[in-house]
């Protein structure tokens, strides 16, 4: 496989993601592309800033900067998954963009089997708006979620009640 040019920016805390417009298949499939190339760099980019900043935990929240739009404008991450969850077929490069989230949390889990250093926020796992988006809309996945969950330090307050909220809301 050829190397991915994953043109990513760091500002202002968030990695920034250009995605090119229109947000068609074409679009949407290389961003994932790029994501999955990124995904596999944020053990040592977490490891830097984890340094940089004397700490542990590391927060990883992405802007998706939509390029090529009168007005510029840019989504978060349920937004950008929202968008590409319409386009019909899309729903397995999503979960292949989860399951490099989930290795990439078994990876700083350890032994211990949970991930306490990649967040998003202070009160959202890393991964959690991908997991949140593909399991409203596509059940079949249910099983990647439970994967996600099991990373979780499901001892802390956080949100999952909410995404599980959600899923019995959608499917029953």
């Amino acid at each position: 496989m050829p190397a991915v040019d994953v043109n990513f920016r760091y500002h202002e805390g968030a990695i920034v993601v250009p995605v090119q417009t229109p947000l068609d298949r074409t679009n949407i499939e290389n961003t994932f592309m790029r994501l999955n190339a990124l995904a596999d760099t944020f053990p040592s980019v977490c490891a830097l800033l984890a340094k940089d900043y004397g700490n542990e935990q590391c927060d990883i929240r992405l802007i998706f900067e939509v390029l090529g739009a009168a007005p510029p404008y840019s989504l978060d991450e349920i937004g950008f998954f929202e968008a590409a969850m319409q386009i019909p077929g899309i729903a397995p490069e999503l979960a292949k963009y989860l399951r490099h989230v989930v290795n990439l949390r078994r990876y700083f889990a350890g032994t211990s089997g949970v991930c306490y250093q990649c967040w998003s926020d202070e009160e959202t796992p890393f991964g959690e708006p991908a997991a949140r988006v593909l399991l409203r809309r596509r059940i079949e996945y249910v099983d990647l979620f439970i994967d996600f969950l099991r990373t979780n330090d499901l001892n802390v307050e956080v949100n999952q009640y909410g995404i599980l909220d959600e899923i019995i809301g959608c499917h029953g």
